[in-house]
């Protein structure tokens, strides 16, 4: 955590990356550093463009990128990309950054929320 502020970056620029990215856009105490889609045109790519924050289609670079970064998280729903981003970050020896799992962010949204949120991954299966 430096100055005091949480860094974030985020992997998945669609319909479950985008409304966290909003939120924490809002806070004051997080350091949004990146998002992540395969698509260089899904609305978190543009918000986060907008907003002077990096966007990026290879979502490791996420991770090289930020030093020190606190917390990825994953918002595609996609095993692979939490099995990449870990064994990066163990190559690395980077014992500092947390990858943050799809089911977790569901919970964030949902407490902010205030209900349980309705991803698409769970209405699609994966």
């Amino acid at each position: 955590m430096e100055n005091g502020k949480i860094s974030v970056a985020i992997v998945g620029g669609g319909e479950t990356g985008t409304p966290m990215l909003q939120q924490f856009l809002d806070l004051d105490f997080v350091d949004v550093r990146g998002v992540s889609d395969l698509d260089a045109k899904a609305p978190g790519m543009t918000l986060a463009k907008k907003h002077g924050i990096e966007a990026t289609t290879e979502f490791l670079d996420l991770v090289k990128h930020n030093i020190g970064l606190d917390i990825v998280i994953d918002a595609t729903g996609v095993e692979e990309v939490r099995k990449t981003l870990r064994a990066h970050l163990a190559d690395t020896d980077n014992q500092h950054t947390v990858v943050v799992s799809q089911s977790i962010s569901r919970l964030l949204m949902s407490m902010a929320n205030g209900s349980l949120v309705d991803l698409k991954h769970d209405r699609h299966g994966y």
